[in-house]
């Protein structure tokens, strides 16, 4: 016997309120998008203490109580920035790892797409490099975690680089250090309007990654 679908499991409640509710989530779920970007942008132009809600509000033709309905507060969305910037990368590791690579074609790998993705999105990159101090609470305390990860994900797979005799023994504290750093300032001398791209210099910081792990390692203890 053919086994019928209900209303909600066909995709809508009885008078369409399922397929109702959906599109209202999804138009929230833009706005709340649009919201983002915008303050990015404000806060990357103004610093996040120079900027206000009611620009943010401006910048998106919104009124400030309706910025308010979406986020309870300016840090919030700094927050929200945050997270998505850390979703962003996080799923930037995954995908790389999944491609099964060596350890050290792994970093290289890793920081290719991460600094690809930062130069993309120059606003999110620069508030993400500078402001990311300004949260407080649990908030803060989930962006220092945040970051020690991807500092704990270099010194890792450079340990398993030694292990395996990719590269020599050295201070891998260090190298992941100066690699870090270097993926986090990128956005702070990228021209957008210069002659490299954000593709261009994705690939050449991996390489790059890759030649400092190779060549540095026996000379930083």
């Amino acid at each position: 016997m053919e086994r019928r679908t209900s209303d909600w499991e066909g995709g809508k409640s009885q008078g369409g309120k399922y397929n109702s509710m959906t599109k209202s989530q999804t138009a929230a779920e833009d706005r709340r998008n649009i919201i983002r970007d915008a303050a990015a942008t404000v806060f990357a132009e103004r610093g996040y203490h120079g900027a206000s809600v009611q620009e943010v509000a401006d910048a998106v033709g919104f009124t400030k109580a309706s910025i308010y309905y979406y986020y309870r507060s300016k840090e919030a969305m700094l927050a929200d920035i945050l997270d998505y910037a850390d979703r962003e990368i996080t799923a930037i590791l995954d995908s790389e790892r999944d491609r099964g690579l060596a350890p050290l074609q792994l970093i290289g790998a890793v920081v290719s797409a991460h600094v690809t993705w930062y130069l993309q999105h120059p606003t999110i990159a620069r508030v993400a490099f500078r402001d990311w101090g300004e949260l407080s609470g649990a908030a803060l305390a989930a962006q220092v975690e945040r970051r020690q990860r991807y500092s704990h994900f270099l010194r890792d797979t450079l340990d398993a680089c030694v292990a395996v005799g990719t590269i020599a023994p050295g201070n891998v504290r260090l190298m992941a250090n100066f690699i870090n750093g270097a993926v986090a300032t990128a956005n702070v001398w990228f021209n957008p309007d210069g002659p490299d791209t954000p593709e261009t210099v994705g690939a050449a910081f991996g390489r790059m990654a890759v030649a400092v792990a190779n060549g540095a390692a026996s000379h930083t203890e």
